[in-house]
């Protein structure tokens, strides 16, 4: 199993770029049948998983996630059956939603060694570091054809190997994480701690990402407190900020050090703490359908507003699948998708529009599921599996934010990674339980 999961990792980082290539057609080097092996992967885990589930029963997942997994699927049924959705779309929908879960299931049926999960770690940190050069001469190629343009080249053309830009972004915060809950765990010091958040965080500083600004500071404190013991939480906290605020400097400087000579340049600060200049950013109030233009905002308040106007679709949405475009062609895009097809260039969006109200929330509580699986094995463990738990809430806490910020669902990479360590911390919860329970008194 660890082979396989090691591979998992580096298909779902690097596969589909070296298929597709960069926006300059660079590097795509595999076959066009490639980018479909992570769900040939899925497939193979979900096979070992269910020969070796049955044997010990599941007895390492806990039942609320199984409860919230079933609900997740009744909604999906309702959806499909409330809006007539055609087969095409709904199995575009399931390859979307549902690919990684196996992915969940497999630490709660086998137990990866430390030495096991230090390769992934380690894995994971090189496929971070190899992000740089990518980044960089994607960032060169941007700067180079930006000059003279009206409209311009932006960050969204710098994504290493993982296909967009917030991407990107989130992945090498979610790296920076880890790294800051073994260094308040003491497994890492403050000298190796430095260069390796420089590393981790250097490509989300030249790709132009705002949203880092607000998700560096959140997932690096989360993980911080959560690693740190309860008597160290006020120095750990005054050290975090210490090293937070030395990262935000930097990263304002080289963000705006980059945008001096773009068409549109705007100071950084000034854009986080101007509310007309965040509010034009994130509400156009324009005529969507008529501009093909569309903020934040506009997905937040207008996925709200189509969903509202009958009760069916604001509880289950338009059905899965039926709002979204599908890369598998015409037969397996929704109906819906050139009317509302904008309003789900976010998770928020995405859910409200396809899973309505009831799975927007059962997939919040799913998250609230994991986070809290993470606190009780970090507080409960004090090596590396506490640390890798301590990590991970600061991690679930960068994906909630990032739900309506940017689209999660289809990003393969951050897909399959998210629910492999959610079903580490989650497996790992019940292994402790089942370890510390009270042995029955012995009959006479």
């Amino acid at each position: 199993m660890q082979g396989l999961t090691l591979l998992m990792m580096v298909v779902v980082t690097t596969f589909e770029f070296f298929q597709k290539g960069d926006r300059w057609g660079q590097w795509a080097i595999l076959p066009g049948g490639s980018q479909y092996l992570a769900e040939i992967l899925s497939a193979v885990a979900l096979v070992l998983v269910v020969l070796a589930g049955t044997r010990n029963r599941f007895q390492f997942v806990r039942p609320a996630y199984w409860l919230a997994f079933g609900a997740m699927l009744v909604i999906m049924v309702c959806g499909i059956l409330a809006n007539g959705v055609e087969p095409g779309p709904i199995f575009a929908g399931i390859r979307a939603y549902l690919r990684a879960i196996p992915w969940f299931l497999v630490p709660a049926v086998y137990a990866f060694s430390d030495q096991q999960l230090k390769a992934q770690l380690g894995l994971l940190l090189l496929i971070a570091i190899v992000q740089i050069p990518f980044a960089v001469q994607q960032s060169i190629m941007t700067v180079s054809q930006r000059k003279g343009f009206t409209k311009g080249f932006t960050g969204d053309f710098t994504f290493g190997t993982l296909m967009s830009s917030p991407t990107l972004s989130i992945f090498v915060i979610c790296g920076a994480c880890f790294a800051v809950a073994f260094f308040a765990r003491k497994q890492l010091r403050l000298w190796q701690l430095v260069p390796l958040l420089a590393l981790l965080l250097y490509p989300s500083m030249i790709n132009e990402t705002k949203a880092s600004l607000g998700l560096i500071p959140l997932g690096l404190l989360v993980a911080f407190l959560v690693a740190s013991r309860r008597q160290e939480r006020f120095r750990a906290l005054l050290m975090a900020s210490g090293l937070l605020a030395l990262s935000l400097t930097v990263f304002l400087s080289v963000y705006d050090a980059k945008q001096k000579d773009a068409t549109y340049s705007i100071d950084l600060w000034e854009f986080m703490t101007n509310p007309d200049t965040l509010k034009e950013y994130l509400v156009y109030e324009e005529d969507v359908a008529a501009t093909g233009k569309v903020g934040k905002g506009d997905v937040f308040l207008g996925s709200l507003r189509a969903v509202s106007a009958d009760p069916t679709h604001l509880a289950f949405g338009y059905g899965i699948g039926n709002v979204s475009e599908s890369a598998l062609g015409d037969a397996f895009t929704g109906r819906h998708f050139g009317i509302y097809g904008l309003l789900t260039t976010t998770s928020f969006g995405r859910l409200l529009m396809e899973l309505g109200v009831a799975g927007l929330m059962l997939v919040l509580t799913l998250m609230w599921l994991v986070y809290s699986d993470a606190l009780a094995v970090a507080r409960r463990d004090e090596g590396l599996r506490g640390s890798i738990a301590a990590g991970w809430a600061g991690v679930t806490a960068v994906f909630i934010i990032c739900i309506p910020y940017t689209e999660l669902i289809p990003m393969t990479s951050l897909s399959f990674l998210f629910w492999y360590f959610a079903g580490l911390v989650a497996a790992e919860r019940m292994r402790i339980a089942r370890r510390t329970a009270p042995r029955p008194a012995p009959t006479t």
